[in-house]
């Protein structure tokens, strides 16, 4: 059981309505209903009786929400103290950074930066593939990877940050660049481009397993070494690229943004477990308040789920 098990369960018992919920927290109703049935479960009683007209609480629920609410009562003040006596504190966070920074991360940063003006936010370079090294080291605080780099997480905690679909990006006249939507295998003769080995050493396989499950074969074309880098190759008629639409801050003229059939590309945060700095531990529970505005449900074809090389987190 966790505080998300109980910050969906309040708002269930206090709405009486799962869609509405869902609204108020700016989460996929599946997952408010997903992570009631685990509470339940976990309890081992019934927390709401449910019908297609109404949902109501149990003896049971009415109980456990009188305590929800004194418990979470107490946490809110002692998240504002902590925060009051956090804006006293100084010290550094070590934010790992690779060529780009999506909007949810900025966000949460200028948040951060809002809510403990003494901390300083420090960017340390460095390929998201690696950041789960560097963490591990204290070489950076918090660094942020995608689901196909986790690796074994025992010791680590990963916050998910955000999930996202995957469009192909396509020179502008393009003949498939005017469509609402493209499969994989309607790309099977086309040149990819991928960042550079060193960013992501994992790309190149995880377009083989795409396309393979389209029973086609992969051809790369150049490699670069940003994102903008690869959306200039694009337009200059060098090949076609995936990238996640939450990674497109900025514009590049003469390609055109195509959702897929590809699973989503969900990135996470990743950091030390119960970390001993105050700057790490203040951020990470800033983060967790924004990533709930970036929830999405997670949308994978099942053939790719079960081909996909990468790992899905627990």
């Amino acid at each position: 059981m966790d505080l998300r098990h109980l910050r969906y369960f309040q708002a269930v018992a206090t709405l009486l309505n799962f869609s509405r919920a869902a609204e108020q927290l700016h989460v996929a109703q599946p997952a408010i209903s997903r992570q009631i049935r685990d509470l339940e479960d976990e309890i081992g009683v019934t927390l709401f009786l449910r019908s297609s007209s109404r949902v109501q609480l149990t003896e049971a629920g009415q109980y456990f929400l009188n305590q929800t609410d004194q418990l979470l009562e107490v946490l809110n003040y002692a998240v504002a103290k902590a925060r009051q006596i956090g804006k006293e504190a100084t010290g550094q966070l070590n934010i790992g950074s690779d060529w780009n920074i999506p909007a949810p991360i900025s966000v949460s940063v200028r948040k951060f930066r809002r809510l403990y003006p003494k901390f300083h936010v420090n960017f340390v370079e460095l390929p998201s593939h690696e950041h789960m090294r560097a963490a591990r080291s204290g070489q950076i605080h918090v660094g942020f990877v995608s689901s196909r780099d986790i690796d074994s997480r025992d010791d680590l905690d990963l916050v998910r940050v955000f999930s996202t679909e995957v469009n192909v990006v396509l020179p502008d006249h393009h003949r498939l660049a005017h469509r609402e939507r493209v499969r994989i295998a309607e790309l099977k003769d086309e040149r990819w481009i991928t960042p550079h080995e060193t960013l992501a050493p994992r790309c190149h396989d995880w377009i083989k397993e795409l396309l393979r499950s389209a029973q086609c074969n992969a051809k790369f074309g150049k490699t670069a070494n940003s994102l903008q880098g690869m959306l200039a190759l694009v337009a200059a008629d060098e090949g076609i690229c995936l990238v996640g639409k939450q990674l497109l801050v900025n514009s590049t003229t003469g390609i055109r943004l195509v959702p897929t059939d590809c699973p989503n590309f969900e990135l996470f945060a990743v950091s030390l477990k119960n970390p001993s700095s105050i700057p790490a531990a203040s951020y990470l529970e800033v983060l967790r308040e924004e990533s709930t505005q970036w929830a999405v449900p997670f949308r994978a074809p099942k053939q790719l789920i079960e081909s996909a090389s990468f790992q899905q987190p627990s």
